[in-house]
C-alpha cells in the first residue's frame, strides 16, 4: 500500500515572474541595509550596533527564505513572509537611522503595492499596503521629532551626493513602474492614485518652495547678524589694542621716566628718580593686575633698568621685537602672542619710545594673552545660542576661541616644516609634536584665504569648526588691517534655522493630514464617479448577453448622464432593429412556408396530371387541391370552346361550383367581363369589386366576393382558359 500525502492545493500556486524578481530585489535591499548599517555604526556603542546588526541579519535570512518559498511555488506563505520582512526591516531602519525616511516611502510602499498587485487574489493585500504606508509615515515622524536622539545613527554628510543620486534613480524607477501599471488599475484606483499624487506633489512643491524661501531669509538674516556681531567683536578687540597703545604712549611721556633716563648710568642706582620710577611702575601695574603681568623700563641698549617683575631687572632684551621695532621706527608697537620659553605662558607686549629731545629708552607693558580670550568670550551667544567667535593670526593659528580655549596655538591645517620651525623659534607656537597642533579644517582654510584675498576682507560661508564636530555652521570672516588677524564668527545652522525646521515639521504633519483627507476624499469621489460607470458597465454586459430591455437609471446633467442617455437610446434602437428583423424573418419564413406549400400543391397537381387520364376528374381535383392549400373561398377553371368565343366552367369548388356547373356557366371572351378580358389579353387581373352583372349572375358565396383573382391558363403560346380565385 503506497503512502498518500495530502497537501493543501491553495498553498501551491504558480508564482508570477514579477513577484520572483521583486523577492530577489528585497534580498538585495536587505543585504544593502546590512552593509550600510555596518558602515554607519562603526563608532556607535557596541550593544546598540550589535542589536541592529542582528536584527538586519534576521531580516536578510527571512527574505532569503521567503524567496526560496516563492521559487518553490509556496505563494501564500512566501508572500506573507516576504512582505512582513520588507516592512519589519523598514521599521527597524526608520527607528535607528535618520535623514533617509523618504527612501522608505519611495522604496517600501511602491514595492509592497507592486507585489500585491501581481497577486490580487491575496486577501491580506490591503493590510500590507496600509502597514507599509504607516511605517513610511513613522519614518518621517521619527526624523522630524527624534532626529537628534542619541540612539539614532546619523547619515554622513559626505554621502549626501550619493543619497541624492539614489533618490533620483528610485523616483525614476517608481515613476516608470507606476506608469506601466497605471493602465491595469481600476477606474477607482486610478482616480484615488491621481488625486493623491496631485495633492502630494502640490503640497510637496509648496512646502519645498516655502522651506527654501524661509531658509534663504533666515540665512540672510543670520549673515547680517553674524556680520554685526563680528564687527562688534572686532571693534572690541581693536579698542583694547588702540586704547592700550595710546595709554602706553601717554605713560611713556611721563616726566619721571624721562628724568630717570637722563641721569648718567652711574647715578641711576639708588637714586630718588629710580625710587620714583619703581613707584610709578607699580602704580601702573595696579590699574589691571589681573591681566598686566609686568611693566618694564629699558634703556637705549635694551637693558631692563626697572621692572615690576624684579628678577628680570638687568636682563638684556635688545633682541626682542618690542624693543627692536620701537628702536627702528620710533613708534609704538603691539606684538603677536608670544610664548615664554621659561614659563610657557603666552603674553602680548605693548611698547612705546621715551623721548627727551632724543630717544632715551622704551616703556614696555606685558599683558597676559588670556585678555584676548576673555574679550572674545564676551561675544559668545551674541547672535543666538551657541554662537561664538574665533581669532586667527595670518597663519590661521588660533589666538582665541570662544568655546574651545584649548585650541589656542593650534593651526586649522598642517603647516610646512619650515613655517612651523620659524614660528616655534619666534615663540608663536609651542615646541611640541606637530601632529598635536594641527587640525584638518581645509574647507575653513579655503574660506579664510578667500577673505584675505577679497577687496573688503569679508567672506560669508558655511563650515565646520574643531569645537563643533560635524555640526554645520554659518560663518563670516573679517580681516584686520593691523594686526594681520582674522576674526571668524560662527553660529550653528540648526539654531537659526530652527524656525524653518519647526515650520517644516508643522507643514509635513499638516501635509500628512491633508494627504489622509485627500485619500478619503479621493475614495469618496472615486466612489461617486466610478459607481455610475460601473452600473453602466453592468448594463452593457447585460446587453452584450442579449438582454436588450436593460436600461441605465442614472440621473443628472453631467457627461455620465449624457452617456447613459445615449446608451439607453442606442439600446432602444438596437431592440427596435432586432424586433424589426424578427418580424421580417417571420414574414420571410411565412413566405418560404407559403412557397413550399405552393410548390407542394403544384407538385401534387403535376402528379395528378400524370397519373389521372380523365380530364374532368383531373380538373375537379386540381381546383379542390388549390382551394384547400391556399384557403381560397372559391376556385374555378374555365376552358375555351372549340371556336374560342366563349369560356365554359369545367370545374368549381364546393356547393357554389356544383351549382354553377349545373347551370352550365359560360362567359363571352370580350371586354365585358374580367374573365373574358384575361383570356383575350393573356394577362392576369385582380378585380377589387367584381362587375355587377357578374355578381347578379353569381350565386352563393360569389355574390359576397370583395376581390377576385383571374389567371390565364397557358400551354405554350396558347391560352386554353382561366383560373378564377
Amino acid at each position: 500500500m503506497s503512502n498518500i500525502v495530502e497537501t493543501n492545493p491553495s498553498e501551491y500556486q504558480d508564482v508570477p515572474r514579477a513577484t520572483l524578481r521583486w523577492s530577489l530585489l528585497v534580498v538585495l535591499l536587505s543585504f544593502a541595509a546590512l552593509v550600510m548599517t555596518v558602515l554607519l555604526s562603526a563608532n556607535a556603542p557596541a550593544l546598540q550596533s550589535t542589536l541592529l546588526k542582528l536584527s538586519l541579519i534576521f531580516t536578510l535570512v527571512s527574505s532569503v527564505v521567503a524567496s526560496f518559498l516563492l521559487f518553490k511555488n509556496r505563494l501564500t506563505i512566501g508572500l506573507i513572509l516576504l512582505l512582513s520582512t520588507l516592512i519589519i526591516e523598514a521599521f527597524i531602519l526608520s527607528i535607528y537611522i535618520q535623514s533617509i525616511s523618504f527612501l522608505f516611502l519611495l522604496v517600501t510602499v511602491p514595492i509592497t503595492i507592486f507585489i500585491v498587485s501581481e497577486n490580487s487574489n491575496q486577501k491580506s493585500k490591503i493590510p500590507f499596503i496600509q502597514v507599509s504606508v504607516a511605517v513610511g509615515i513613522l519614518a518621517i515622524v521619527s526624523d522630524l521629532f527624534f532626529g537628534n536622539s542619541g540612539f539614532r545613527f546619523q547619515f554622513p554628510d559626505n554621502y549626501e551626493p550619493l543619497l541624492f543620486v539614489v533618490t533620483a534613480i528610485i523616483l525614476l524607477v517608481d515613476g516608470i513602474l507606476f506608469a506601466r501599471k497605471y493602465r491595469s488599475f481600476s477606474m477607482r484606483t486610478k482616480l484615488v492614485v491621481s488625486f493623491v499624487l496631485v495633492t502630494i506633489f502640490s503640497l510637496g512643491l509648496v512646502g519645498y518652495l516655502n522651506d527654501r524661501n524661509t531658509r534663504i531669509a533666515l540665512t540672510n538674516e543670520a549673515s547680517e547678524s553674524l556680520f554685526a556681531a563680528a564687527q562688534q567683536t572686532q571693534d572690541s578687540l581693536l579698542d583694547f589694542i588702540n586704547n592700550t597703545q595710546s595709554s602706553v604712549t601717554n605713560e611713556a611721556n611721563l616726566p619721571v621716566f624721562r628724568d630717570f633716563l637722563r641721569l648718567p648710568s652711574a647715578l641711576r642706582t639708588a637714586s630718588v628718580e629710580e625710587a620714583r620710577v619703581r613707584e610709578t611702575l607699580s602704580a601702573l601695574l595696579g590699574k589691571d593686575e589681573e591681566h598686566i603681568s609686568s611693566y618694564a623700563l629699558l634703556d637705549t641698549s635694551g637693558i631692563t633698568l626697572a621692572d615690576t617683575q624684579l628678577e628680570d631687572i638687568g636682563l638684556d632684551r635688545s633682541n626682542r621685537k618690542y624693543f627692536q621695532n620701537v628702536l627702528e621706527s620710533g613708534e609704538s608697537y603691539f606684538s603677536d602672542m608670544i610664548i615664554s620659553p621659561v614659563t610657557g605662558q603666552a603674553s602680548i607686549y605693548f611698547s612705546s619710545p621715551i623721548v627727551a629731545d632724543q630717544f632715551v629708552g622704551v616703556l614696555r607693558v606685558r599683558y597676559d594673552a588670556s585678555i584676548l580670550q576673555e574679550l572674545l568670550e564676551r561675544s559668545n551667544n551674541l547672535v543666538g545660542e551657541d554662537s561664538f567667535g574665533v581669532l586667527f593670526d595670518e597663519n590661521f593659528i588660533h589666538l582665541a576661541h570662544g568655546f574651545a580655549p584649548e585650541t589656542i596655538f593650534t593651526s586649522i591645517t598642517p603647516l610646512t616644516p619650515e613655517v612651523f620651525s620659524r614660528l616655534v623659534l619666534e615663540g608663536r607656537m609651542p615646541n611640541q609634536s606637530p601632529e598635536s597642533l594641527f587640525h584638518d579644517l581645509f574647507d575653513l582654510e579655503g574660506h579664510l584665504i578667500t577673505a584675505q584675498a577679497s577687496a573688503d576682507g569679508i567672506e560669508f560661508f558655511e563650515a565646520t569648526d574643531v569645537a563643533t564636530g560635524e555640526r554645520v555652521l554659518q560663518a563670516v570672516a573679517i580681516e584686520f588691517d593691523e594686526p594681520p588677524w582674522l576674526l571668524v564668527f560662527f553660529q550653528p545652522e540648526d539654531i537659526f534655522l530652527a524656525p524653518a525646521l519647526a515650520q517644516s515639521q508643522v507643514l509635513i504633519v499638516l501635509s500628512l493630514v491633508i494627504a489622509g483627507v485627500a485619500v478619503l476624499v479621493g475614495l469618496g469621489l472615486a466612489q461617486l464617479l466610478s459607481k455610475p460607470i460601473e452600473e453602466l458597465t453592468l448594463i452593457a454586459e447585460k446587453v452584450s448577453l442579449g438582454d436588450l430591455s436593460a436600461q441605465a437609471n442614472i440621473s443628472g446633467d453631467d457627461e455620465i448622464a449624457t452617456l447613459a442617455s445615449s446608451f439607453n437610446s442606442m439600446t432602444t434602437q438596437i431592440r427596435a432593429l432586432v424586433e424589426g428583423l424578427e418580424v421580417k424573418v417571420a414574414e420571410r419564413t411565412k413566405d418560404l412556408n407559403q412557397r413550399a406549400t405552393d410548390l407542394e400543391a403544384a407538385a401534387q397537381i403535376a402528379r395528378d396530371a400524370t397519373s389521372e387520364k380523365d380530364l374532368e376528374i383531373l380538373l375537379i381535383r386540381a381546383v379542390n387541391l388549390t382551394r384547400s392549400h391556399f384557403d381560397y373561398v372559391y376556385v374555378g377553371i374555365y376552358l375555351t370552346g372549340t371556336r374560342k368565343e366563349k369560356l365554359y366552367l369545367r370545374a368549381g369548388t364546393g356547393k357554389t361550383g356544383q351549382e354553377l356547373l349545373e347551370k352550365r356557366q359560360r362567359i363571352e371572351i370580350n371586354e365585358t367581363s374580367a374573365i373574358g378580358r384575361v383570356v383575350m389579353n393573356g394577362e392576369p387581373e385582380i378585380v377589387p369589386e367584381p362587375d355587377t352583372n357578374e355578381k347578379k349572375s353569381s350565386i352563393g358565396m360569389l355574390a359576397e366576393t370583395r376581390i377576385q383573382l383571374i389567371v390565364p391558363l397557358r400551354v405554350g403560346e396558347d391560352i386554353l382558359g382561366a383560373f378564377e380565385f
